[in-house]
């Protein structure tokens, strides 16, 4: 049974993840989770890496992928119950609860196709944020955008980056729902950068050596350290997603025209 057959409130679902040649999809979905605030009737989030290529942060923070993505893909063909995802959650030093992935590809892809055939039926207890990596064609985790109430899509801030992210997300099927996080600095204004994207640009990331070491497993969160540069732009839009969900008259989860899967090029 999931949350919502219960009667209690549906997690959020996000779907992190990039076009072609974005940094830092690892990075902000981890302060993303790191950084969520929880109120109301879902208590938790938890990050799930379904990024077909294979998982970084158990090589990342030195833990192990058991409990991990490969058992609750099959774990989940017999249970779709709550506490699901918690139990194969690992708790990493920036305080996110992580549902770490096989860094062999071959092995991540395989529980990442397993759980999107699985979707309609897995239990919506907390929030949801999905590592999904790059979005190919044939790519598994674009299942994980399509159930996703908001999808992000990380953009690096070189003209080539922008190009292929504006040719994916402009007059995109999931457009009402998605929008941008520009990484670095650009020479493109506000205006600019939205009619290219043909969506909101959610945050601008800026460089932050600090935070992304955090993030990254090489340096240990200091007090504060949540409060600035990647950390606090996350938060910035996670907060953000929290005021949509509470506006009244708004679905939590809109309905989705006939999907397409991206092009090799990145358009659509």
């Amino acid at each position: 049974m999931t949350a919502t057959e219960a009667g209690t409130a549906a997690g959020l679902r996000v779907a992190v993840g990039s076009v072609k040649g974005a940094p830092g999809v690892t990075t902000f979905a981890l302060a993303l989770a790191a950084c969520w605030p929880a109120p109301g009737a879902v208590p938790r989030v938890v990050l799930v890496e379904a990024d077909p290529a294979g998982g970084d942060l158990g090589g990342r923070f030195g833990v192990p992928d058991v409990p991990g993505l490969a058992g609750l893909a099959v774990a989940a063909r017999h249970d779709t119950g709550p506490g699901l995802w918690q139990a194969y959650a690992q708790r990493l030093r920036v305080g996110a609860e992580v549902v770490i992935a096989p860094a062999s590809g071959r092995q991540a892809a395989a529980a990442v196709a397993a759980l999107a055939e699985l979707a309609p039926r897995l239990p919506s207890d907390v929030d949801l944020v999905w590592d999904v990596g790059r979005w190919y064609p044939g790519s598994p985790a674009w299942s994980m955008a399509v159930a996703a109430d908001e999808v992000l899509v990380v953009c690096g801030a070189s003209d080539a980056s922008i190009d292929h992210t504006a040719a994916f997300t402009a007059g995109h099927p999931l457009a009402a729902r998605m929008s941008v996080v520009l990484v670095g600095q650009t020479r493109f204004r506000e205006p600019e950068l939205v009619a290219a994207f043909g969506v909101p640009v959610a945050v601008r990331v800026p460089v932050d050596r600090r935070g992304a070491a955090v993030l990254g497993g090489s340096a240990r969160p200091r007090r504060g350290w949540s409060r600035i540069g990647v950390a606090a732009a996350a938060r910035t839009v996670a907060l953000a997603m929290h005021r949509r969900r509470a506006t009244p008259g708004v679905p939590a989860r809109t309905p989705v025209p006939a999907m397409r899967e991206p092009t090799r090029d990145g358009a659509r």
